[in-house]
């Protein structure tokens, strides 16, 4: 495992294999059975930021969830209605506006969930609360001479 926190993203020879198995099975239990490893190390790797961006990546760029195809996707449905109503001569404005509807919807979501992880991101770089200590009694006599004529000694 890296002890190397200064770069998060650089995922571990081990962590790789276990996120691997883990994509490649679907679960905890079938990885661990597939690479001979007990469930807890399994489990204990897969909350590991650098593992859980990995998978998260993988995920998110692979089928119709990789923003790219799902959006292709979109607007091939909106040129087949708008090839459809130019063909047939019937224009279903509602159908096509329907469409359209959610397609604005879904980026609008996406965007916004962008902001808050940007914000998340954020606000995990800044300490929440920070207490700071003065100590004058150390290194030289002058704050403690100047206590003790205060008190008289």
């Amino acid at each position: 495992m890296s002890d190397d926190r200064l770069l998060p993203d650089i995922i571990a020879p081990e962590g790789l294999q276990i996120a691997e198995a883990y994509l490649t099975h679907g679960s905890v239990k079938e990885a661990s059975a597939a690479l001979g490893v007990g469930t807890d190390i399994i489990a204990a790797q897969l909350k590991l930021p650098e593992v859980r961006h990995y998978i998260n990546t993988v995920f998110m760029e692979s089928g119709f969830r990789n923003r790219g195809r799902m959006f292709g996707l979109l607007d091939e449905i909106i040129n087949k209605k708008i090839q459809e109503a130019e063909e047939t001569g019937i224009v279903s404005e509602e159908d096509l506006l329907t469409v359209v509807e959610k397609v604005h919807k879904m980026k609008m979501a996406e965007l916004n969930m962008e902001i808050k992880l940007l914000e998340a991101q954020s606000k995990a770089k800044t300490p929440t609360n920070q207490t700071n200590i003065q100590n004058n009694f150390s290194g030289s006599d002058g704050m403690a001479g100047l206590m003790n004529r205060l008190m008289g000694a």
